[in-house]
């Protein structure tokens, strides 16, 4: 049984039919299922997807198996070259998967040059000419040391907390989700990792959480995210003086995993230099 290929054919198949959010595809889970909710949100957050529970989602939505799951097998794993959003290449293994023709979604694709190197980039980054495969698994090959750098996500909206957290841990880090400023502080977190903060988390900004972040991480590379920027000349100013007092990166939601990833890595290498 191929979990992680099926775990692809699921998500494939909710977002084909315009199914997003999380409690959107945990109702489904729990009619297909028969399940509690519960029980949906685990399987949602862990996969691990049989062939058989693939076929009825497949049933429902009126697909056939053998077109949901293909017929290529599953690779072995491979060298691959794995690119950053942009001028930033790190070497990694990658085990691909079936044929993929959907290219509007977030996720990774690998692609094989007419050399035989294999290339892993964001989906948007494939053009529709290329043959991609889905990509089954995904090792990062740490350039300064083994082990993964960690970056913290907090982020209240549950929905988003999983989605970056996923996505950051398949780019090669050690992403650990806190869905609020009290269980990030709560706990250890490394000081040389990074950070990826929501500005508004709750009816409250992440202003105490940046000051006491900067406390204990003076030099550390922090994401402010907002959605809400734009909207008052009052909030703006406020924004704007919080970035330049803690010295923070600024991006607008929604904002690709790829392109923090990709900052991130650069700014992790140069203070390595």
């Amino acid at each position: 049984m191929n979990t992680s290929r099926n775990n692809v054919a699921i998500n494939d198949l909710m977002k084909r039919h315009g199914i997003h959010r999380g409690s959107e595809r945990r109702k489904l889970f729990c009619l297909l299922l028969n399940c509690s909710y519960a029980t949906a949100r685990r399987r949602d957050i862990e996969g691990g997807w049989t062939t058989d529970e693939v076929e009825k989602f497949v049933h429902h939505f009126g697909e056939s198996l053998e077109t949901v799951l293909g017929s290529e097998p599953v690779g072995a794993e491979v060298d691959c070259q794995i690119q950053f959003g942009g001028p930033l290449w790190l070497k990694g293994k990658v085990s691909t998967g079936s044929v993929v023709h959907e290219r509007a979604f977030d996720g990774l694709l690998a692609t094989q040059s007419s050399n035989g190197e294999w290339l892993v980039r964001a989906s948007s980054e494939v053009p529709l000419t290329e043959t991609a495969f889905a990509v089954e698994k995904l090792v990062y090959m740490a350039t300064a040391s083994s082990s993964r750098p960690q970056i913290a996500v907090v982020e209240d909206d549950e929905d988003s907390l999983f989605a970056l957290t996923r996505a950051l841990s398949g780019l090669g880090f050690d992403a650990r989700g806190y869905p609020s400023a009290e269980e990030l502080l709560s706990t250890p977190f490394d000081e040389n990792g990074g950070f990826l903060i929501d500005w508004y988390l709750g009816v409250t900004t992440a202003a105490e959480l940046l000051s006491k972040i900067r406390e204990r991480a003076p030099t550390a590379p922090i994401f402010l995210l907002t959605g809400k920027a734009g909207i008052s000349s009052a909030e703006d100013a406020q924004l704007a003086q919080i970035l330049r007092q803690f010295n923070l990166l600024f991006h607008q939601k929604p904002v690709a995993p790829i392109i923090i990833a990709d900052q991130l890595h650069k700014y992790l290498s140069q203070e390595t230099e």
